[in-house]
């Protein structure tokens, strides 16, 4: 028996471990969620590990912001790699080999089946794949050498450098009274046209400006910046906020978080961290094979690097910088009786929520901006019996908005009560009201292909690999919309014949029959929505991580073969909804967003 590590094509002895992750997707969440849980709360001497990273006069733990718990699937392969041992650990448990014989050039992988197979009781042996990149070995080696202190200091001093842009951009006033409103958002999304004709309409809440407007509010505007093409660099994002502060009638406030990293703030979170590290040191604990469950041992070669930085390292000073950050800013803000903000269940949001507590606000509802997919699992933190117990357990929003079929499925599955649940419509993706795309029993030739790339260049570039090898077998033009911050050498693909456009989606979509996306991007959700026949490619080194996994009617595709026998099938079976208000919640007049903002007694 073969079992490939990357890859999801199965033939004869060959067992694919991502395959075998989504097909139990289900039970491996939960064994990893499990394992997250308990490692928070095990003792270590006299006290928890979530004890142990306690804020000195904060009331707050920082395990709650560590790489560890949050289990984004965004920054690093851990939790792909983790969900692989679990499948493993099955597979191994399901047949019993005699011996395992791995390949591969993985040091973290390579302890962890060593460990894996040593619980089983099975002999071992491993064998490099190839020589190792030489850039992969020079940053482990860096990272080994450069002290984790140094990272950290290197990454404060950075910050407040980078940050000095936004020292003046703090209003003059807050907005007070019964009528103000806290919004918390990531400043971009919106085009430098727009703002300077006098429009501020972030995607994010799209539409949401105007019925805040006609229902009297009166908004603080707290924006945490995060580089994009239109809006590159602090310096911009000042210019464009003063311009849109001098085009609003007083009625609202806009600042950057930024803007609370003073002089003063800087030296406290250097306290801060200085005094946090002693703690730390008996954590070293979790490394040991006695530590835990006996999984436990198993998965902490693939988490002990990501552990380093959290508690030393460039992690370890960026949540201290988020904490103090959101503590001045909630500190400054007159008393709100509501905030609003954009919940994607980053490691920032915790502090965000402890400091609106500690600093006496109101009611706090979270809104996810896009969709959630089975292995987002940020939000599953915010899970009936998760987050602990006691004082410092995890701080959680007073409710949550439901504005698609995803988020609905995850809340379902978080066990949350009605009364911790809103339905308010999808903003960024009213858009789709109206769209209407071409009948797939109507097939015409060429077949008009529309690829829609993502924020990781070199996967699109893998998706554009492989349509070329099959464009010589089938009549169809190929269009490619890139990522606005990924952009793509035609040259590469010569074969293709490759065509680009920019424009929003909404003005696209229609001029297509078929959609090619990636597992990892929501665009292959609009295009589904829109009416078009969508393929999914998947990365043979990642989990599937789309929010179309299990709809019917949507064909997944994971090499050259799999694409030339969907491209080229002359009558597709295509199940779509029926409108796009099947799939996320849609009105234009936002009904459901005017009742929530009129409950003036929240």
């Amino acid at each position: 028996m073969v079992c490939s590590w990357n890859g999801y094509s199965e033939s004869g002895q060959v067992t694919s471990l991502l395959r075998h992750v989504d097909e139990h997707a289900d039970e491996i969440r939960e064994r990893y969620l499990s394992w997250v849980d308990d490692l928070g709360m095990r003792w270590v001497g006299r006290r928890r590990v979530v004890d142990r990273l306690k804020v000195r006069g904060t009331g707050f733990s920082v395990w709650w912001m560590t790489s560890v718990f949050e289990k984004s699937f965004v920054d690093a392969p851990t939790m792909a790699r983790m969900a692989r041992i679990f499948a493993l650990d099955a597979i191994l448990e399901e047949r019993s080999p005699s011996k395992v014989l791995l390949v591969s050039d993985l040091p973290d992988v390579r302890r962890s089946i060593r460990r894996l197979c040593r619980l089983h009781g099975i002999s071992f042996r491993v064998r490099r794949a190839g020589e190792e990149a030489v850039g992969v070995r020079m940053r482990r080696l860096a990272g080994r050498v450069l002290p984790a202190p140094l990272r950290a200091g290197w990454a404060l001093l950075r910050f407040f450098i980078q940050s000095r842009p936004a020292a003046k951009s703090r209003p003059t006033r807050w907005q007070d009274g019964p009528d103000s409103i806290l919004m918390v958002s990531c400043f971009g999304q919106m085009t430098v046209e727009e703002v300077m004709a006098g429009e501020f309409e972030t995607r994010y809440w799209a539409g949401l400006r105007r019925v805040l407007e006609d229902e009297g509010m009166m908004p603080n505007w707290l924006h945490y910046f995060v580089s994009s093409p239109t809006v590159p660099d602090l310096a911009e994002a000042v210019d464009l906020l003063g311009h849109i502060e001098s085009k609003s009638d007083g009625r609202e406030a806009h600042a950057l978080l930024e803007s609370y990293l003073t002089r003063r703030a800087v030296l406290r979170v250097a306290v801060r961290w200085l005094r946090l590290v002693p703690s730390t040191i008996a954590l070293r604990a979790l490394g040991g094979r006695s530590f835990g469950p006996s999984i436990h041992s198993v998965l902490w070669p693939l988490a002990c690097r990501q552990w380093r930085d959290d508690l030393r390292g460039a992690r370890s000073v960026h949540n201290l910088i988020w904490l103090g950050l959101f503590y001045a800013a909630c500190a400054d803000l007159p008393r709100q009786n509501r905030g609003i903000y954009l919940c994607e269940g980053a490691y920032w949001e915790h502090a965000f929520i402890h400091a609106w507590r500690a600093n006496g606000h109101g009611e706090l509802i979270g809104v996810p901006h896009a969709t959630v997919h089975h292995w987002d699992v940020r939000y599953l933190n915010y899970a009936e019996g998760r987050g602990g117990e006691g004082p410092l357990a995890l701080q959680k929003p007073d409710r949550l908005v439901k504005n698609n079929v995803t988020a609905g499925v995850a809340f379902e599955a978080m066990g949350l009560d009605s009364r911790s649940i809103v339905e308010c419509e999808s903003l960024r993706y009213n858009y789709l009201l109206g769209l209407t795309a071409s009948d797939p029993e109507e097939r015409a030739f060429p077949l008009s292909v529309l690829v829609l790339g993502e924020m990781r260049r070199s996967v699109t570039v893998a998706m554009l690999s492989q349509l070329a090898e099959v464009v010589g077998h089938i009549d169809m033009s190929v269009t490619l919309k890139p990522h606005p911050i990924s952009p793509i050498d035609l040259g590469m693909f010569p074969t293709l014949d490759l065509q680009t456009v920019d424009r929003p989606l909404a003005e696209v979509l229609p001029a297509f029959e078929v959609a090619i996306a990636s597992h990892a991007t929501t665009a292959g959700v609009e295009a589904y929505v829109a009416g078009l026949r969508v393929l999914i490619w998947l990365d043979p080194r990642d989990l599937n991580l789309s929010d179309l996994r299990g709809v019917v009617g949507v064909n997944f595709v994971s090499g050259p073969e799999d694409l030339a026998r969907e491209l080229g099938d002359a009558v597709p079976t295509v199940t779509r909804p029926s409108a796009p208000s099947e799939f996320f919640c849609l009105d234009a007049g936002l009904p459901r967003w005017r009742r929530l903002l009129a409950e003036r007694s929240a």
